[in-house]
């Protein structure tokens, strides 16, 4: 996030990875002890052609993750807003939501919002990370053709959809609409 830049009158500390916004992220990161989940993205083909819920199925590993807020990927181009939510795959219970504004964020990552009350996953269980599109809004990323790389306290078995009366797991391991996210702490 930061570099110690050094010259012949001396040091100082400089922003090196981050710019406007996703500086306060980072450092809230620090503060909180908060990680993101997706490592790396792999996008592929945009879209924008359904209007529902998309994003990915995360299985959480041995250790219950705390997250705190949840993110979705900003094209170029984009300027709505896109409710992000946590649903329970075994009862389909949403247990938390944040709505983010792509308006001026930074096209090429995730703009996140912080979640109104941190959210448990608990270990060894399922949960949906979406993001509410619209047919004709934002474009984001399908999941035919993107990917998303995990760290180890979890895993991405599937990419999801909202079919209007219940979740569609499609796709392949790691498979992912949008590119969803969330931040977490052990």
């Amino acid at each position: 996030m930061y570099a110690w830049n050094e010259f012949a009158e001396g040091g100082w500390i400089s922003p090196t990875l981050f710019t406007g916004r996703d500086r306060l992220g980072q450092v809230q990161n620090v503060t909180l002890g908060t990680q993101p989940f997706v490592l790396k993205p792999t996008l592929g083909t945009l879209r924008n052609d359904v209007t529902t819920k998309v994003g990915f199925q995360v299985n959480v590993g041995a250790t219950a993750l705390t997250v705190r807020s949840l993110g979705r990927w900003v094209v170029s181009g984009n300027t709505g807003s896109h409710t992000l939510r946590i649903t329970r795959v075994s009862d389909g219970v949403e247990l938390g939501s944040v709505t983010v504004n792509t308006s001026g964020a930074t096209a090429g990552v995730y703009l996140y919002g912080t979640l109104a009350s941190a959210v448990t996953l608990a270990a060894n269980s399922g949960y949906y990370i979406t993001s509410d599109e619209t047919s004709g809004g934002d474009q984001f990323y399908d999941n035919a053709t993107t990917s998303v790389t995990s760290t180890a306290d979890g895993s991405v078995p599937n990419a999801v959809y909202w079919n209007g009366a219940s979740w569609v797991p499609w796709g392949s391991a790691n498979s992912a609409y949008g590119p969803v996210d969330f931040q977490y702490s052990r």
